[in-house]
């Protein structure tokens, strides 16, 4: 599961409350402090947790992976929950009844009110992805680059994933393709109660 993933941790999510927070910030959280939290925030965490491994084990995310240029080699799985990232910010109104803007809005709104269940990193990384509007800025390959440019120089994200960006573009409409299929193989899980969520 990837750190800075927020759109996909969090857009299958309803309501901005604990569990929410727990998808956010669990995977920052010592295994003996999670257990220590309420129960809606290791719910909101094993949501997202879940999620993550259905994404990474769907055939359609494998083919994206092997599309990828080989020096990406164990980082391929951090670069393609980038690029699905993109695609999801892009297509947001396909699969969230939210609208960006409200989201981005409700989303720092909970930061503000939750600042300390969430690790201060995070928490500060994330009120300054809202108050920059990044659910939009990342829907254009410029506006990612920007981003996993910052990211590099803000934490431990290697700094080779900001090259990953002309694989993008020059297999766009690919990676586009294989992201639709896995969102649609996900939608499926959901409809027959196969994937654990909300």
């Amino acid at each position: 599961m990837n750190s800075f993933n927020f759109l996909l941790k969090t857009f299958l999510f309803k309501e901005f409350d604990e569990k929410m927070i727990g998808a956010i910030a669990g995977q920052h959280i010592s295994t003996s402090l999670l257990a220590s939290r309420s129960y809606p925030f290791q719910e909101g965490y094993i949501i997202s947790k879940n999620l993550f491994d259905s994404i990474s084990s769907n055939h359609s995310f494998q083919e994206s992976k092997n599309r990828l240029s080989k020096k990406y080699n164990k980082h391929s799985d951090e670069v393609i929950y980038m690029f699905y990232e993109h695609f999801l910010a892009i297509n947001w109104e396909n699969y969230s009844s939210i609208p960006m803007n409200e989201y981005t809005l409700n989303l720092e709104n909970l930061l503000n009110t939750n600042s300390k269940t969430i690790p201060y990193t995070i928490n500060k990384l994330l009120h300054n992805l809202c108050r920059n509007n990044w659910g939009n800025k990342i829907s254009s390959i410029q506006g990612l680059h920007s981003y996993m440019t910052k990211l590099t120089k803000k934490s431990n994200f290697p700094i080779l994933y900001q090259d990953s960006i002309h694989d993008l573009s020059d297999k766009y409409s690919l990676f586009n393709n294989d992201f639709k299929k896995c969102m649609y193989s996900l939608n499926m899980q959901t409809i027959n109660n196969t994937l654990l969520l909300i």
